[in-house]
C-alpha cells in the first residue's frame, strides 16, 4: 500500500511543458524565411511578385506540415507545374544561384487548396512530401519523364542538405549566410543575417517571465521546452543551433529544453530515422516531463525510450502518478504526443493530470487544437496564468 505521505508528495507535481515557436516565440523569423525562399523560386520561374500569406502557413500547420523544409518544396513543385504551362523545358538548380526568368503572366497556384486536399479523416497530412509527390504526379498526367524527375528531386530530396535548393534557401534564411557556412561547409549565397535571430521575439513580457521563474522557485513545480527545433547534437540531421537561438531570442535561458538534435541522435542509436521520436511521438513529451523534474538529457530519454518501446516503467516513473501536466502548444501533433504519452504512463499504472492549452490565433489552428480537446487561447500570458493559478502543488 502506499503510504499517505508518498501519495501527497506525488499529487503535488505541476510540470509545464511550453512548445516554443509560437507560444514562447512569435515565430516570425520561421514565417519570413519561408516567405523569402517562395518568392525568390516564383521570380525565378518566371512569376510576378508573390509572397505566401499567414493564412496560408496556418492552414499547413493546422495539417501537420510545420517544417519549412516541407512547405517550400511543395510550393516549389506546385510553382514549377504552373511554370511547365508556359515553358515545358524550365526546371530549377540543386543550390543558388537561381536563374533569371522571364515573365510570363500566370497566376500562382493556390498553395492552400492543394495543401487541404492532401488531408486524411482525421484533418492532417501523414508524409506530407510522399502524399504531394503522388497527388501532382496523378493530377498532372501529361508531365514529361524529365519534369516528373525533376518533381522526384524537389520533393523526395526536401530535407537533404547537400541537393536540395529548397532546403538551403530556408537554412540560409533562418541562419544568416555567415553561419550557414560555417555549419554546412558550403558558401552562403544570400547576404543575410538570419531571419531567427533578427525577426524571433518573445511572447512573455519581462515581468511575465520573472514571474514565472518566481512560480517556478517552489517545491513541486518544474518546467522545460518540448521543440520540434533542430538543436547542437552528434546526429547526421537537426545540428544545427536553431533551438538555442529561439530559447535566448525567448528570453527562457533558465528552462531546460529538449530538441529534434538530442532527439533525432537518439533514434539514429537505436537504428530508427532521425525523426522518429520528434512529435507527436510519446517519447518527445515524456522526455520534457523528466528532463523538467531530474534536469538531464540522456537518463531522460532512456526512460523515455524504454516506457514507450519496450512498455515499462522505471521505479523512477512512479513519482509522477498524481502529477499535474500543463502543456502549452501551437501545433496539433504536439497535443497527439501529449494523448499518447499519457497513455503510455497509463499502461504504466502511473496517472497523470494532463491539461492542454491551445495557443494560436488562427482560426484553422484553432479548430485542430479544438477538436483535440485542447483550451485555445490567443497568446500565452493568460493561459499561462488559468494553468498557474489552478495549481495543486498550492
Amino acid at each position: 500500500m502506499i503510504s499517505s505521505e508518498v501519495r501527497r508528495e506525488r499529487e503535488s507535481l505541476h510540470i509545464l511543458l511550453f512548445d516554443l515557436d509560437a507560444v514562447l516565440l512569435t515565430s516570425e523569423g520561421y514565417y519570413e524565411s519561408l516567405r523569402r525562399a517562395v518568392a525568390m523560386l516564383a521570380e525565378a520561374l518566371g512569376f510576378g511578385p508573390i509572397r505566401l500569406s499567414q493564412e496560408d502557413i496556418d492552414v499547413f500547420e493546422s495539417l501537420d506540415i510545420t517544417a519549412e523544409w516541407d512547405s517550400c518544396a511543395m510550393c516549389a513543385a506546385m510553382l514549377l507545374i504552373r511554370a511547365w504551362e508556359a515553358d515545358p523545358a524550365r526546371t530549377l538548380p540543386e543550390r543558388p544561384p537561381l536563374p533569371a526568368g522571364g515573365l510570363h503572366g500566370l497566376p500562382a497556384p493556390d498553395f492552400r487548396t492543394f495543401a487541404l486536399s492532401l488531408a486524411d479523416g482525421e484533418g492532417r497530412v501523414a508524409r506530407p512530401l510522399e502524399q504531394a509527390r503522388q497527388r501532382l504526379q496523378t493530377s498532372n498526367a501529361n508531365l514529361s519523364p524529365a519534369q516528373s524527375g525533376v518533381l522526384d528531386r524537389i520533393l523526395g530530396q526536401a530535407r537533404d542538405p547537400l541537393h536540395s535548393l529548397t532546403f538551403h534557401l530556408i537554412q540560409e534564411f533562418n541562419l544568416g549566410s555567415s553561419l550557414y557556412s560555417e555549419i554546412y561547409g558550403r558558401a552562403g549565397t544570400l547576404h543575410t543575417s538570419g531571419m531567427l535571430a533578427a525577426q524571433d521575439r518573445p511572447t512573455l513580457s519581462l515581468a511575465e517571465r520573472e514571474g514565472l521563474n518566481e512560480w517556478l522557485r517552489a517545491p513541486g513545480r518544474h518546467a522545460a521546452i518540448v521543440t520540434n527545433r533542430p538543436s547542437r547534437s552528434g546526429g547526421s540531421m537537426f545540428n544545427t543551433p536553431e533551438a538555442e537561438i529561439g530559447v535566448r531570442a525567448a528570453g527562457m535561458d533558465r528552462l531546460p529544453f529538449i530538441a529534434s538534435g538530442a532527439l533525432g541522435w537518439f533514434a539514429e542509436q537505436h537504428g530508427l530515422p532521425p525523426q522518429a521520436y520528434l512529435k507527436p511521438s510519446p517519447v518527445h513529451i515524456l522526455t520534457g516531463l523528466r528532463l523538467a523534474v531530474d534536469g538531464e538529457v540522456d537518463p531522460a530519454l532512456a526512460a523515455a525510450h524504454d516506457l514507450v518501446a519496450r512498455g515499462r516503467s522505471q521505479d523512477s516513473w512512479s513519482r509522477f502518478d498524481g502529477a499535474r501536466v500543463s502543456l502549452f502548444e501551437d501545433a496539433a501533433k504536439g497535443i497527439r504526443g501529449a494523448h499518447a504519452a499519457r497513455e503510455s504512463l497509463a499502461g504504466a499504472g502511473v496517472h497523470v493530470d494532463l491539461r492542454m492549452y491551445g495557443i494560436t490565433g488562427s482560426p484553422a489552428k484553432a479548430r485542430a487544437l479544438e477538436s483535440l480537446g485542447a483550451r485555445v487561447f490567443d497568446t500565452l500570458a493568460p493561459a499561462l496564468q488559468e494553468a498557474i493559478q489552478d495549481d495543486p502543488t498550492g
